[in-house]
């Protein structure tokens, strides 16, 4: 029995099996097409699917009608919850994405990338999500005006009307499926997946386990596997398309009628000719030469070489080309080319016979510019499986080559091309129209710089790999088998805070509100100013049970006195002459006499608005949009006039976010300083004692998940 992290790997699915759509929540299997897919390995029919042109349709409007409407009567924090727990359950299952995987050629180290790292990422962004994005429907773009009119202005991002249609790729069916829908469903728009045909069965596989969790609602995710022309036709305004996959693939979307013209939104992931530049200050025998051939071998191997952004063509100084070249080919002939589910295999095949042809066609082409370094390129013989080994080919003329730059091998091969100076690998590097990922291996600060500036055909991102890299791609993922390039890419991608907003706004559409400012705030949820405001008691005193939008407070008044200022000055080390030389403030073109320092006016207005008792205001945790507008002089009398702006429990936890507006006025009525203060405040007050957690493997309906963290469902059987 071979087993993988402690689950069975052996196949007890009867092959060939059928692969089914999911279309209207219904899982069916028919259509007037039909297209059988192979094992990899053993080139025995593995999976049959059926598809027809009526399926595009019906599947987007039960995403519109059913799916939509009730996405988007939930919250960021609902949704994200609720694939939290479907993170937990893909996890719980894996081993069936795992054996689906092996009948593509992934190998267990594969699979452990794809399937394991996927999972992780699904966890990560809903995580993020959870702490990044407000628990609403809607995201304020800009703090709403008001000026004194009968209306007010807000800008906001609300979920689009219709469905996101998910073209994936077939390098990594787990984790490039759930990187490209996770942000549209936070967003809360139903989609619409049209996976790869090659790995279509580990497509299916995973959209199963995820629809026989009942986490999500009916229509959320729908499967289809007809032309993605047909789906096209079928799109509309409010819809989006996401893809992973060819650059002519994706030329030829962008022809159709609704995106050229602007109607559906239009992302794109496309493969390229990705490139790796060493650079001359690295020498042989030091940790950046091993890091780099390390990394080559891994690029030019993990997933058999498929990965739509791995490294394609190598560029070495001239002078070392035959010695790095050696280094390239021993390095490869040692890699270990067998069963996928075989743990001592390296590298498995590619995903289909079919693909594999494709591949042989590439490189017959690019032999006419190059020659083969690493060995004969042999052809698998029919019925032997789509294995083939890593090639590395030579161009002696690059710079005057044509199919080096534009044929794209998806498979183990790369070529390597020499330059005379740094210029010159930085023109060659540009040649490719599609080139996703440049790295550049140096510890040369001016060198770095350079290339960083120059490599301007890199769409994506430009890498400087030195043994910095190493060493911290290391401690990321301390299995020496992962590629560093991956895996500092793949932290990346797990872990960009900052990313997840920007994510989520691509399914949602800009709309800018005018409205009397009390409908505004009671339409985008956060208070306008004009809008009603109630001074019923310290509102730090009230929990989110009794807290309500517009609950205000005016605090009493504090004088601005010298000592004050001098105090604050000297206790602090902010000397500045505008608060302590009276003859060079008056000097100055702004002000009349020495000021107050703006901090020290925001730290007396905080010290104004607390209540320092115990109460349901846990913590401040910062501040946003603080703008001082006017001077504060010696003799000023300052006070605060604090409105509660926004409320967002969160899902997770007894106590949600507060934001206040804090507007900071003088004697006259003025306006000296205003920004927003960020609390947490606890749901209710006192705490309610702890309940009793749910018995393990009780089972909740799917309307309570968003409820608790600690979610228990059923899972599904595999």
């Amino acid at each position: 029995m071979q087993q993988q992290e402690g689950f069975e790997l052996t196949d007890p699915v009867q092959r060939p099996r059928l692969l089914q759509s999911l279309i209207a929540n219904q899982w069916s299997h028919h259509g007037d097409q039909t297209q059988t897919l192979c094992n990899a390995v053993t080139e025995q029919p593995g999976a049959e699917l059926a598809f027809g042109r009526a399926d595009a349709s019906r599947a987007v409007d039960y995403a519109r009608t059913i799916a939509g409407p009730a996405l988007r009567c939930m919250g960021f924090h609902d949704r994200a919850q609720r694939l939290r727990a479907l993170a937990r359950i893909l996890r719980d299952n894996r081993a069936a994405l795992y054996r689906e995987s092996l009948t593509v050629g992934a190998t267990r180290h594969d699979c452990q990338l794809d399937v394991d790292g996927g999972i992780a990422r699904l966890s990560a962004m809903a995580g993020q999500a959870l702490k990044s994005l407000p628990n609403a429907r809607m995201l304020h773009l800009e703090d709403g005006s008001h000026h004194g009119g009968a209306t007010g202005s807000q800008q906001i991002l609300a979920p689009l009307t219709g469905v996101a249609l998910h073209v994936t790729a077939m390098d990594n069916p787990v984790s490039g499926l759930l990187e490209q829908i996770v942000p549209a469903l936070i967003a809360g728009v139903p989609c619409v997946i049209r996976p790869a045909r090659d790995t279509a069965a580990v497509s299916e596989r995973l959209v199963k386990l995820i629809h026989e969790s009942d986490i999500l609602p009916d229509g959320t995710l729908q499967l289809i596997y007809c032309d993605i022309m047909d789906v096209l036709d079928h799109l509309s305004a409010g819809d989006a398309v996401s893809f992973s996959g060819s650059r002519t693939a994706a030329q030829k979307i962008r022809q159709h009628t609704v995106v050229s013209s602007g109607l559906v939104r239009f992302q794109s992931c496309e493969t390229g000719l990705s490139a790796a530049i060493l650079g001359s200050d690295v020498v042989s025998g030091s940790p950046e030469f091993s890091f780099f051939l390390h990394e080559i071998r891994s690029e030019m191997t993990l997933r058999a070489g498929q990965r739509r952004h791995a490294v394609r063509r190598i560029l070495l100084p001239r002078y070392r080309e035959a010695e790095v070249v050696d280094h390239l080919a021993k390095a490869l002939s040692e890699t270990v080319i067998g069963w996928p589910d075989d743990p001592a295999t390296q590298m498995g095949t590619l995903v289909s016979r079919k693909h594999m042809e494709t591949v042989q066609n590439a490189l017959s082409g690019l032999q006419r510019e190059a020659d083969v370094v690493s060995g004969p390129v042999e052809v698998a013989a029919e019925g032997a499986g789509a294995f083939l080994s890593p090639v590395l080919l030579h161009c002696e003329q690059p710079a005057y080559a044509k199919s080096i730059h534009h044929t794209l091998a998806q498979g183990p091969v790369a070529t390597v091309m020499a330059y005379d100076s740094l210029c010159d690998a930085i023109a060659m590097a540009n040649l490719a129209p599609c080139s996703r990922f440049s790295n550049v291996f140096t510890n040369d600060s001016p060198l770095a710089q350079e290339a960083a500036a120059c490599l301007t055909s890199a769409e994506g991102q430009v890498r400087i790999c030195g043994s910095d890299m190493a060493r911290q791609a290391l401690e990321l993922v301390p299995d020496r088998t992962v590629p560093r390039l991956f895996a500092t890419a793949h932290n990346h991608q797990v872990c960009g805070a900052q990313d997840i907003r920007r994510s989520v706004a691509a399914y949602m559409m800009r709309t800018e509100i005018h409205a009397p400012p009390q409908l505004l705030t009671a339409l985008t949820g956060r208070w306008v100013e004009g809008a009603e405001t109630r001074c019923n008691g310290h509102p730090f005193r009230k929990s989110l049970e009794t807290l309500r939008i517009g609950d205000q407070l005016i605090t009493a008044s504090r004088r601005i006195s010298e000592e004050d200022v001098e105090q604050f000055a000297h206790f602090t080390g902010d000397v500045f002459y505008a608060h302590m030389d009276r003859e060079a403030a008056r000097a100055h073109p702004f002000f009349d006499d020495r000021v107050a320092h703006g901090q020290l006016v925001v730290s007396f207005a905080n010290g104004l608005l607390v209540d320092p008792a115990p109460g349901p205001v846990l913590a401040n945790i910062g501040s946003d949009n603080l703008r001082f507008h006017a001077p504060v002089y010696f003799g000023d009398c300052l006070h605060v006039r604090v409105t509660c702006k926004e409320i967002s429990p969160r899902a997770s936890a007894p106590f949600g976010d507060v934001r206040w507006d804090c507007c900071v006025l003088n004697a006259c009525g003025a306006v000296v300083a205003r920004f927003d203060l960020l609390t947490l405040v606890m749901k209710s007050w006192p705490p309610l004692p702890t309940e009793t957690s749910p018995a393990a493997g009780a089972v909740q309906p799917a309307t309570q998940i968003a409820a608790t963290d600690q979610v228990a469902v059923t899972h599904p059987a595999e």
